[in-house]
Parts: C-alpha cells; sequence; structure tokens
C-alpha cells in the first residue's frame, strides 16, 4: 500500500544517517562572500561545533571543498535571494547535508549555509532566512 511505501522510504533514509547526527544541530556554518570584482570566493565566517573543531583533516577538507562546491564560480544568482540543498555520501554510504541561501548585494554574492547529518530541510530553510534578516 501507499502507506507501506511511504515508511519503507523513511526508513530507507534514516538508515542512512549518521548514528550520531542526534549529538549536533549543525556540524559547521559558513558565511561566504564572493565579490563582483573577483572570480574568487572567500570565507569571512565559519563556527564549527565542539566535537568538530579539534578534528583538523576534517576542517581542512571542508574548507577547501565548501568554497568550491557551494559558490563556484558559474553560479549567478538571478533574484535577490535563492537557495540550494545537497546530500553527500561517505565511504560508509552515510548522509549529510548542505543548506545555503545566497543573497545578491551591491558588491556581489553572498552565501549563507549550514552542513548537518541531520535531514531537518524546513528547518535550516528557516534558520537560514532568518539569520540572513539578522546578518544582511
Amino acid at each position: 500500500t501507499k502507506f507501506q511505501l511511504l515508511s519503507s522510504m523513511k526508513l530507507g533514509l534514516y538508515s542512512r544517517l549518521h548514528p550520531e547526527a542526534e549529538s549536533s544541530i549543525f556540524e559547521v556554518f559558513y558565511e561566504l562572500h564572493r565579490y563582483a570584482d573577483l572570480d574568487e570566493t572567500i570565507p569571512v565566517f565559519s563556527y564549527w561545533t565542539v566535537a568538530n573543531r579539534d578534528n583538523s583533516n576534517l576542517v581542512a577538507e571542508w574548507e577547501k571543498k565548501i568554497g568550491e562546491y557551494a559558490m563556484p564560480p558559474s553560479l549567478r544568482c538571478r533574484d535577490r535571494c535563492d537557495s540550494a540543498c545537497a546530500a553527500f555520501t561517505d565511504l560508509d554510504s552515510r548522509l549529510t547535508f548542505l543548506f545555503a541561501s545566497y543573497y545578491r548585494t551591491n558588491g556581489g554574492l553572498r552565501c549563507l549555509l549550514f552542513v548537518s547529518k541531520n535531514p531537518w530541510f524546513e528547518v535550516f530553510a528557516e534558520l537560514l532566512n532568518s539569520l540572513a534578516q539578522l546578518l544582511l
């Protein structure tokens, strides 16, 4: 039946979450800028949760990749604001999610984003909108 199919799909998603997903709401928060006269994405601010702050390999890996993935040079924001979500898998097929909001400013493009092991799509969308109102 339809209910059984939805239940199995839901269980399939939750079986691929990290076991420690409930220990923190998010892994890292970033604010990125790409100025109109530069093609380079510049991380302006990052906040790592305590559990991940001491893992220098993880921090270095994400610092390098997050700007490349979240704000590639080809990214153009046509509206004043836009949002995106992506899911990544590790070698154990566990999911990690990226939630991003993009904002056009006079100086270029700004991005606020969370990396989380939790698939809380509505929660992070609302949180990013609230943060944007405070920061922008």
